[in-house]
């Protein structure tokens, strides 16, 4: 089963990529609500107190997302910490989903992932495709504030994510998103087609997971075939296109998927 991840910033469009997919008939995986889901975990609340305190929990002894995220993206320190604790258990419940879905036969499984940092991480490690969906600083803030974000709790959760740039030196496709929801869609389907073709025409899409010149040579046709349409159409004039991968780390940067009041 081939596993396409999708990273990129707060706000850059990375749910409106899975939800194309999804429709597309795409099974798809959203490592925040894993994380969400994490939380609930009793051994999961407990390092937290230990780290935290007693002022995370609302009166029902459950997190509350919105006092915890004050803390954790407060300095990379607690950040780490964050991640220290949450992401071995977010780790087991994807392991889980997966194999369910690979029982099911799925020959593909689309994973949203904001806490991505390099390729190399174990939730990463065996991407077939690595999808990063960019778009500016400007555009992501008033899409964010619009949903009612702060601009304190904006910048203080992106001073804890990695780069656009260190994004992009790690994709196999790169979208870009400055429009509207409705283009970046259109974008995606471009290349999930081209993609599928390219997939069925290798061997019915049976995963690829460490050889990289059979991943590359996929996502890179794919992409180019997509490019080629929308050379002829002009419909995505932010089209895709491959760059080289490199490794970067940084802290656990939290769930998009977070509210100000706490809320999904």
């Amino acid at each position: 089963m081939k596993q396409i991840f999708i990273i990129g910033g707060m706000g850059s469009g990375k749910s409106t990529v899975r939800k194309t997919l999804e429709q597309q008939g795409v099974p798809a995986i959203d490592l925040d609500a894993l994380g969400h889901e994490a939380l609930a975990c009793d051994s999961v609340k407990l390092q937290l107190k230990r780290a935290f305190g007693t002022s995370i929990f609302d009166a029902c002894g459950c997190v509350n997302r919105a006092a915890l995220a004050a803390i954790a993206f407060a300095n990379s320190h607690n950040t780490c910490t964050l991640n220290a604790i949450c992401m071995p258990q977010i780790e087991q419940l994807y392991a889980c989903e997966l194999h369910e879905l690979q029982e099911q036969h799925q020959p593909y499984v689309a994973v949203e992932c904001s806490t991505f940092t390099t390729r190399n991480e174990p939730l990463a490690k065996n991407a077939d495709v690595l999808i990063a969906v960019l778009a500016s600083l400007e555009a992501r803030m008033q899409r964010l504030q619009q949903a009612g974000w702060s601009e304190r709790d904006i910048r203080a959760r992106i001073a804890q994510q990695i780069s656009d740039d260190q994004r992009k030196q790690q994709a196999d496709v790169v979208f870009y998103n400055d429009g509207t929801p409705g283009k970046l869609a259109e974008q995606t389907v471009q290349w999930w087609r081209s993609y599928t073709r390219c997939t069925c025409a290798n061997g019915n899409g049976v995963a690829t997971n460490g050889n990289v010149s059979s991943r590359k040579s996929e996502a890179n046709a794919a992409t180019s075939e997509a490019q080629a349409t929308v050379h002829c159409s002009n419909a995505f004039p932010s089209g895709t296109h491959q760059t080289p991968r490199s490794t970067c780390s940084h802290p656990f940067p939290g769930g998009k998927h977070q509210t100000p009041s706490g809320k999904r």
